[in-house]
């Protein structure tokens, strides 16, 4: 049904033949999931629903890690583990030593490691339009907008509604905290997400995030 679909930009409308009935798809992007909401209308009733899709990778062709390259190889130390394929310079992958850390792993990449060129694979033009869609929602809100929320302990936000923007200056710590859905977490220095968090379906926007071990969730 989305394959005529261009993330983003259109809406579809799919012919029925029942009478007083019809469905409409819309799409946008969502980070880089496609979000699809579909809205079914028969007679005065109306349906409607709101879902996130993705497409199954291939786990042996797309890359793990894609590394451009700069005439230096990937050095790896301490309990480093990459499983998959690997895109890395021309120089490759080789065990390093550093502040007392060797690596101990037993294999480099467990997969297959490919060549990389000088610049990391271009962004698709959706996902372009889909930053810059970003950008716009962010320089509408101001510092602090509804940073209570993680004072909270689960917060929801249909994607029914509008996008709720908790924005700071300041390092965000997301510890406690449950937010689903329609958010959108923002720090203009540093985003902490500690494993007593559970997030679903939100993006984090920082310069760094830090994700500590053992953190479950889609964000």
């Amino acid at each position: 049904m989305t394959s005529d679909v261009k993330p983003g930009q259109d809406t579809l409308t799919i012919p029925s033949e029942a009478e007083g009935q019809s469905v409409r798809a819309i799409t946008s992007l969502w980070g880089v999931f496609e979000k699809a909401y579909v809205v079914t209308a028969h007679r005065k009733k109306r349906f409607d629903k709101v879902g996130l899709l993705a497409t199954k990778l291939d786990r042996v062709e797309s890359p793990t890690l894609y590394l451009s390259d700069e005439n230096t190889p990937l050095i790896v130390i301490g309990n480093t583990k990459i499983t998959g394929k690997a895109v890395l310079p021309e120089q490759g992958i080789r065990p390093g030593y550093i502040a007392g850390n060797s690596f101990y792993g037993k294999q480099l990449v467990a997969g297959s490691i490919g060549r990389s060129k000088g610049e990391l694979p271009k962004l698709y033009s959706s996902y372009r339009d889909a930053l810059k869609m970003l950008t716009a929602i962010l320089s509408k809100n101001k510092n602090d907008e509804n940073t209570g929320l993680l004072n909270q302990k689960h917060s929801v936000c249909s994607f029914r509604e509008k996008t709720k923007v908790i924005r700071s200056a300041d390092p965000q710590l997301l510890a406690d905290v449950r937010l689903t859905g329609n958010f959108i977490v923002r720090s203009d220095s540093l985003i902490v997400v500690k494993n007593t968090s559970a997030l679903k379906d939100i993006i984090l926007i920082a310069p760094i995030v830090e994700i500590e071990e053992g953190t479950i969730g889609t964000f």
